[in-house]
């Protein structure tokens, strides 16, 4: 696995147990660093909010000086007449703007969720 992340610029790994998935990318990013000629950019996609707040706190124990950044979903359905949560807009916001500083000496992992990856985002240039 460490091999292929060093050896490959994408690669797709399913079938990871829950519990173990915040293990396996931790070491994932540690070892597909720029140190080895790879990047240090991980991307997750989750299946739902609750199952990347799981793997979010979780890498946070496995993996501590990790960078993490977790892009949820929005809260509510497009043109909805209810307007999003306040918190989810900041976390959306935030997780954007981190997303624009990654550097490839600091291994991040970006967690974000089915729902989130299908709906659109500002250009990178606004």
């Amino acid at each position: 696995m460490a091999a292929d992340a060093r050896s490959a610029r994408e690669f797709l790994l399913t079938g990871v147990p829950e519990g173990l998935d915040a293990l396996v990318l931790a070491r994932i990013a540690a070892s597909a660093g720029p140190e080895v000629g790879g990047t240090s950019l991980v991307l997750h996609v989750a299946r739902d909010d609750r199952r990347l707040e799981a793997l979010h706190q979780a890498l946070a124990f496995f993996a501590p000086k990790l960078r993490v950044i977790a892009f949820p979903a929005w809260d509510t359905v497009p043109y909805d007449r209810v307007t999003p949560q306040p918190d989810i807009v900041a976390q959306r916001i935030s997780a954007l703007a981190r997303m624009l500083v990654i550097r490839p000496e600091r291994p991040t992992i970006v967690l974000t969720t089915v729902s989130a990856v299908l709906q659109r985002v500002p250009p990178r240039d606004a």
